[in-house]
């Protein structure tokens, strides 16, 4: 059986995978929107992401759309939630 490893704790603070910003279009909201960007491999457990956001890593790119908000597990995943008030 495989092992899964537990990454590092960090809490409700992601900045320290923060690289800057990007402008990105989204066809809802205003469409032009500037964009938090992050390295994934700089996120911890329990960081929040608050879209819209860009999270960048060696061999793909995620986006967390406005109204949707990424939380970190203590497995490293990132899991992306859609506010009830954008799917409705």
């Amino acid at each position: 059986k495989r092992q899964v490893s537990e990454i590092e704790r960090g809490g409700e603070d992601p900045s320290s995978a923060l690289t800057g910003s990007r402008t990105v279009f989204f066809k809802q909201g205003n469409g032009m929107t500037n964009c938090q960007v992050y390295r994934r491999d700089g996120l911890t457990a329990g960081n929040p992401l608050h879209g819209p956001a860009i999270v960048e890593q060696m061999d793909c790119t995620i986006i967390i759309p406005p109204s949707s908000t990424g939380k970190v597990d203590k497995y490293g995943n990132l899991w992306i939630t859609q506010s009830q008030l954008a799917s409705a």
